[in-house]
């Protein structure tokens, strides 16, 4: 479905070297814990640690919830 088209953008994004912004993880996230993905949650969780940003609270939060359910 769409998560798992956002979650494919997201590394189209990573090869073409375009850095997405913090609310498009927390976004994608957001879709990860309504849709109880967790590998496509850990895919962007890796994506994230991988990208120049510091995560925020609001990242932070997203990722503790989705792993914690």
């Amino acid at each position: 479905g769409r998560l798992k088209e956002a979650v494919q953008a997201l590394d189209v994004m990573e090869k073409r070297g375009i850095q997405p912004y913090l609310v498009t993880y927390f976004t994608i996230l957001h879709g990860c814990i309504n849709m109880k993905a967790l590998s496509e949650g850990q895919r962007v969780h890796a994506h994230i640690m991988c990208s120049r940003f510091k995560p925020n609270i609001f990242l932070w939060n997203a990722l503790v919830n989705m792993y914690a359910k």
